[in-house]
């Protein structure tokens, strides 16, 4: 990085990284993992201190990158994006995961909205397109399973606004509240209150997000700033809601949510889950959901 002479508060930086240079990803967020591929980012930034401007370019080939959130890397991906006067564009982004597991990305969104006119300025923009098909995901204590999403960014990469839809299916959400991540729910000998404690604090749509090992806090500035806007949660085919040793359900249903991400109380979910199997255990007593009678929350 080179920072020449300039006058008080301007800024004039330029940065470049190549290949071996993106291990520096692991550096910035140690849960994404650069294995190989070939790579070629220049970064130029002028202004101010108050009024950065910000151009650039990145080219990825051929990448190789794991995470704790896939169950297999993501391969084989190439990439062209742009940073034009502080507007990301991506050109084209795409790769896959496993055998069946794509992701593609494409569309442009301003940085962040400031000054006169940012309103129009954006609506100008088209917004990002991100499409993910039959992607292998393994969050702990939250999801196993397959996740397929085709999910529009509006607004701003620092205020993103997310609409389109996303499909959890094929596997298991684990309903363990935050508080009971540290323990393992059927040792303590109170599956009673267990029950209780998750009737109170768990969302069965899994929108208290809860802050899982190796996933960013909810609670950091981009989270905060996040917007659902009529995003469709579709939940199955074959898909379990279970509490360890606790509960165990068949769920199903569609939900669609408005409102701040990080703030579910300010969410306006709509739409019905069907419970069509299950069990709730409690000690020496288990109780089970009839499949001839419907069950809907």
């Amino acid at each position: 990085v080179a920072e020449k002479d300039r006058e008080p508060e301007a800024i004039e930086i330029d940065a470049a990284v190549k290949d071996s240079g993106m291990v520096l990803i692991s550096a910035i967020s140690p849960q994404v993992h650069w294995e190989s591929g070939s790579a070629d980012i220049a970064l130029q930034v002028r202004g101010s201190l108050q009024q950065p401007v910000a151009d650039g370019v990145a080219h990825v080939n051929r990448a190789l990158i794991s995470c704790p959130w896939l169950a297999k890397p993501l391969s084989g991906l190439n990439a062209t994006v742009r940073l034009q006067e502080n507007t990301l564009h991506v050109d084209t982004l795409e790769g896959r995961v496993g055998r069946r597991g794509q992701l593609k990305v494409k569309g442009s969104l301003p940085i962040t909205l400031i000054g006169a006119g940012a309103d129009e300025d954006a609506a100008s923009v088209q917004g990002i397109a991100v499409q993910a098909h039959g992607l292998e995901v393994r969050v702990r204590n939250g999801f196993n399973g397959t996740f397929d999403g085709a999910l529009a960014l509006a607004g701003s990469m620092t205020s993103p606004q997310v609409g389109g839809s996303m499909r959890f299916s094929k596997g298991t959400m684990y309903l363990v509240p935050p508080a009971a991540q540290e323990r393992d729910p059927g040792s303590s000998g109170e599956e009673e209150n267990a029950v209780l404690q998750w009737m109170n604090s768990v969302d069965l749509v899994g929108l208290a997000a809860p802050a899982y090992p190796g996933i960013p806090s909810v609670d950091s500035q981009l989270a905060n700033n996040v917007w659902c806007r009529g995003l469709k949660i579709n939940l199955g085919p074959e898909l379990r809601a279970v509490y360890p040793f606790v509960l165990n359900f068949g769920i199903a249903g569609d939900v669609e949510i408005t409102g701040p991400a990080n703030e579910v109380a300010n969410l306006k979910p709509a739409g019905v889950r069907q419970f069509d199997s299950g069990d709730i255990n409690l000690v020496a007593t288990q109780l089970s959901l009839k499949r001839e009678h419907a069950t809907k929350a």
